[in-house]
């Protein structure tokens, strides 16, 4: 811990400009102590001043709140200091312990028997791979919906339903990322009668929103108006414009197609899950959080740690049925995913594109996700057939 809050000083001493945490703090902050709205043109005007004297000059959304209001719950042990330092510094470090918390209840999710010196190896990489190091110095609230959707994953597979549920509506902090999930979940449940996963989230929803709404009574209403005006920003996060950065005449076609064609085989996959067991569920569950980037809305790489527990299962699966050659695969793919990602984020080709603009890195993880999981969906849905299966 102490090395963690080192760590994390010099590097905010090094680097002040204050990412996605900023506007989610001062808003929290200004609320608290000013009673502003996090959504208010005020508020949105002293987040800007904020950046600009931290040596960023934000785009037209980055002083934007954005979040749904019930988001407030986290940001507000940290909102109750005013020095911004402190309060980042500890932020990070709560998201870097979260980060190993993601990595072994994947672990666990995925059953992999994972060798001592392996664990040290997943250790290494999910704190240093690109996916999970930037929404970390971003200070972004991805990494902790990353752990509720584990939790609330885990949870399901022994019927905890209370808890899934509560989770899952609570995930709804940053809905871009989750929304197809929560959808095949709730569907899911549905068909097997799991009725107290469906009451306790659409309960737990209406209970955040309306205890929100004490506080600021139109919160909703400002929180879509800032959604729109979000949305009619020239974005750069979308399957078409991303195609458009190589394709740029028919790259939106190009991408609704994608779209089309990632609804259409998630609807199939979803259809096949119905009233199938936790290994089927899991799987799918998986694909949908992989494909997610490719269904059409606005999202950003910081999303993209929500992927990692699929990721983990596909490397399990090839460890334990491919023996050496599987061994080969997931070495191989850490390797790639590690230094060949941080290779296309520092690349000198790129012409100082910032890798929030960059269509390899929106794009690579969600395809590799997409042949890795069909590559082990057969025994990765299989049904445990032994009875130490069933007690790990």
């Amino acid at each position: 811990m102490v090395g963690l809050v080192w760590a994390n000083l010099f590097y905010i001493d090094l680097n002040p400009a204050q990412g996605s945490f900023l506007p989610r703090w001062l808003g929290t902050r200004l609320f608290l102590t000013e009673g502003s709205s996090p959504y208010s043109t005020e508020t949105t005007t002293a987040i800007r001043r904020s950046q600009q004297a931290g040596g960023l000059e934000p785009g037209p959304a980055d002083s934007f709140y954005l979040y749904p209001f019930f988001s407030f719950v986290f940001y507000t042990p940290f909102a109750l200091t005013a020095n911004m330092t402190t309060a980042r510094v500890a932020w990070m470090t709560i998201l870097e312990l979260a980060l190993l918390g993601v990595l072994a209840i994947s672990l666990n999710l995925s059953r992999w028997r994972v060798p001592s010196w392996a664990v040290i190896l997943l250790v290494i990489f999910s704190v240093t791979w690109y996916y999970g190091v930037q929404p970390v110095l971003d200070g972004d609230l991805s990494v902790l919906v990353a752990l509720m959707l584990v939790i609330s994953l885990a949870a399901i597979r022994v019927e905890q339903d209370v808890l899934a549920g509560f989770l899952l509506a609570l995930s709804l902090v940053k809905p871009t990322s989750v929304l197809p999930l929560i959808i095949f979940v709730l569907i899911w449940a549905a068909s097997l009668q799991r009725w107290t996963m469906v009451g306790t989230f659409f309960g737990s929803l209406f209970l955040m929103v309306a205890a929100a709404s004490l506080l600021i009574p139109d919160w909703v209403i400002q929180n879509i108006r800032q959604i729109i005006e979000y949305a009619r920003l020239p974005l750069t996060n979308t399957p078409g414009t991303l195609i458009s950065f190589w394709l740029p005449g028919i790259g939106r076609q190009t991408g609704w197609l994608l779209t089309i064609a990632t609804i259409i085989l998630l609807a199939w996959e979803w259809y096949q899950a119905f009233r199938k067991e936790f290994r089927w569920f899991f799987w799918t569950a998986c694909l949908t959080l992989a494909l997610t980037p490719l269904v059409g809305m606005p999202t950003s790489l910081n999303n993209f740690i929500v992927i990692f527990p699929g990721l983990i299962l596909v490397l399990a699966v090839w460890d334990e049925r491919w023996g050496k050659v599987g061994k080969f695969l997931w070495l191989v793919s850490l390797v790639l995913l590690s230094v060949g990602v941080w290779w296309l984020v520092l690349n000198p080709s790129q012409n100082g594109m910032p890798p929030d603009q960059n269509p390899w890195l929106f794009l690579f993880l969600p395809f590799f996700m997409l042949i890795g999981a069909y590559w082990v969906r057969w025994w990765a849905i299989q049904p445990a057939r032994l009875p130490l299966d069933e007690m790990v």
